[in-house]
């Protein structure tokens, strides 16, 4: 039987890793036609190189008119700037979903504008990726058993939202339905807060005069927490400026925690400090069960 990936006209819209691996993925799939969407030649070419896609422009306009869904990899701001500037192009009926990890104010800029224009808005969130980022470190497997969040609103057609969640799962994800509002305050706990908190491990160890012999003292140990810390630089800027909201309740939690943590240290609390760690180890462990059961996502940054 058919399946909507190889029955569907598909734009993938900037190629780096995550649309770089979206489009490797819907290839290896057997997908009816896939093009690409990019600022930079050089990426076109790549992505031509190595049959990612069968055809791509810089000119947006050469390829939305003839598609049936369009998925924007880009950061929040850059899709937001392209929706708008190309909104003309979407053909009528088509859908338009996204992987930008904030969604509330995708939803306010881009849903309304595009349902005017007679194009569904989905939005959608990948759990996936690595501080990894470009072409050159796209893969198929990226999206395999990540759960993929979904914000759509009460008011879409729900032919349109069942469109999207049948292409994450026929990529191999687990699409999961959330208010975009919801699904911001959970990332910022998830991903976003975590993120600072390994820049500022990192900062705080190395960023100084005697980063040289704390630099010896590093480990594994030190290299597993400050992993994402080598991410992208100004798209982390984006999303901490874009969810800063929810980021800074999650800091401030944070910031509770830590301050009771130093005063039972300075008080040479013992049980305190132990019940703090076992707290912690027991929510570690509970988390990676419930991942190990495909309960929860993984990998993401």
């Amino acid at each position: 039987m058919a399946s909507i990936v190889n029955t569907s006209r598909i734009a993938v819209v900037g190629l780096g890793q995550l649309g770089g691996s979206l489009a490797m993925r819907l290839k290896e799939l057997g997908a009816r036609s896939v093009y690409g969407v990019a600022r930079r030649t050089a990426s076109l070419e790549q992505a031509l190189k190595d049959d990612l896609i069968e055809a791509g422009s810089t000119d947006a306009a050469e390829v939305l008119p003839v598609v049936d869904i369009a998925f924007i990899c880009l950061p929040v701001p850059a899709t937001i700037e392209f929706v708008k500037a190309n909104l003309s192009y979407f053909r009528p009926g088509s859908i338009v979903t996204d992987v930008g990890s904030v969604k509330k104010v995708l939803v306010d800029e881009l849903r309304q504008i595009l349902h005017d224009h007679g194009t569904y808005f989905i939005g959608g969130h990948p759990m996936a990726g690595s501080e990894k980022f470009g072409l050159d470190f796209a893969r198929a497997d990226l999206y395999t058993e990540k759960i993929v969040f979904l914000t759509p609103t009460a008011d879409d057609e729900l032919e349109a939202i069942n469109l999207v969640i049948e292409f994450w799962r026929e990529i191999g994800s687990i699409p999961i339905e959330l208010n975009a509002a919801r699904h911001d305050q959970v990332v910022a706990y998830a991903s976003h807060m975590p993120h600072l908190m390994s820049a500022l491990i990192a900062k705080a160890t190395l960023g100084h005069n005697e980063a040289d012999e704390h630099g010896m003292a590093c480990a594994s140990g030190f290299r597993d927490i400050t992993r994402v810390a080598s991410g992208n630089v100004d798209m982390w800027c984006e999303i901490t400026m874009q969810n800063r909201v929810a980021i800074l309740a999650a800091l401030d939690d944070c910031q509770t925690e830590l301050a009771n943590l130093r005063q039972s240290i300075a008080d040479g609390d013992e049980g305190q400090v132990v019940e703090f760690l076992e707290i912690a180890k027991r929510c570690r462990d509970d988390w990676l069960e419930d991942s190990a059961r495909g309960r929860q996502g993984n990998d993401n940054t």
